[in-house]
């Protein structure tokens, strides 16, 4: 097994990496194409805002790529947002692997935003591999302020002021809007089960 975490720009990459090494996972961190075909698993992490992580992508002339692979992907936080067709941060397409828009957490519901800090998962898949020895209500860290509405990719949900998809899958891809490697054991737990499709 040797896996691929995208280098997506900008992003720090360092808690993930640093994560996956506490797994003994073999990985590599490439923004070219061969290592992401040639991967096991590939992790497409996301810090910052969309626009240059969608404009890195392209000028490595990853999207293709990325759409197109047949491997397990995990989109971890913005990186799970772009594999949506829209966002509306900066107004700007995304890959296009999942159906449906990103929007911005509105101002209704008297809330912070960013929504910044630890939070509950209400399972949604049972079945979900990703979710394997997880018990819904567990609490992971969250870092965002845009969000995924509830669809039907969606696999676990959270509730900030109202319910959001705080996972999704579809076919190999998924997403947690979430920060696995900032989530202690459970987060963990979610990544080593990632590591076992």
């Amino acid at each position: 097994m040797q896996a691929c975490v995208v280098d997506t720009g900008g992003a720090n990459l360092t808690s993930i990496t640093n994560a996956i090494e506490r797994l003994k996972i073999d990985f590599v961190i490439s923004d070219k194409a061969a290592d992401i075909k040639n991967a096991t698993h590939v992790i497409l992490p996301g810090v910052g805002s969309a626009k240059p992580i969608m404009n890195k992508l392209i000028n490595c002339n990853l999207i293709e790529t990325i759409k197109n692979i047949k491997t397990p992907l995990l989109g971890i936080c913005l990186g799970m947002q772009i594999l949506f067709d829209y966002l509306e941060e900066d107004d700007i397409s995304g890959l296009g692997v999942i159906t449906g828009p990103v929007l911005k957490f509105p101002n209704d519901f008297n809330l912070s935003i960013p929504h910044m800090g630890w939070n509950q998962l209400e399972i949604k898949d049972n079945n979900s591999q990703l979710f394997q020895n997880i018990n819904t209500k567990s609490y992971v860290f969250f870092a965002h302020s845009y969000y995924v509405p509830i669809n039907k990719y969606t696999i676990s949900e959270t509730s900030y002021g109202f319910e959001y998809s705080s996972s999704v899958n579809f076919n190999n891809f998924f997403g947690v809007q979430f920060h696995p490697e900032k989530s202690g054991d459970i987060g963990s737990s979610i990544l080593k089960n990632f590591f076992k499709f």
